[in-house]
Order: structure tokens, then sequence, then C-alpha cells
């Protein structure tokens, strides 16, 4: 777990633009790797989301709670 920091996040959807998520648990201890937990407080979901190289993050997948988000996956 992580202090909660919000990141720009890219639904990649092509109908919604990025918009802000908190960060609540990172894989890796360098933020660069791997995927992260996120919260949205807009929709009030949880989804997992990846890093990517040009230091954006992609949402992956996301459901109503995070058990769901994780099973998804």
């Amino acid at each position: 777990m992580v202090e909660p920091f919000p990141v720009r996040t890219d639904l990649d959807d092509r109908e919604t633009g990025p918009r802000d998520m908190w960060v609540v648990l990172q894989e890796c201890l360098v933020p660069a790797q791997g995927y992260v937990v996120v919260y949205d407080p807009q929709n009030k979901s949880w989804g997992i989301a990846e890093h990517t190289d040009d230091n954006t993050y992609v949402l992956v997948t996301s459901a109503a709670s995070l058990a769901e988000a994780i099973s998804d996956m």
C-alpha cells in the first residue's frame, strides 16, 4: 500500500478523456513498473491500471468493487 496520490488515467475507450484517479496500491516499489490499484472518485469505482513507458497510466479493468476489478484481470 502507498499513501494515496492522484494520477491522470487514460480510460482507453475513445469516448472518455483521461481523468484523475487515486493510486492506493502499487505492484512494485518503482512507480514506473507494474500495475497499480486505482480508485475513481467520479464513478466511485475501482480499477487496475498499467503504468506505461511515457509516464501515463492506462486503465486495464474497472468495476464497482475492488474484488470484481481484480477478478476481471
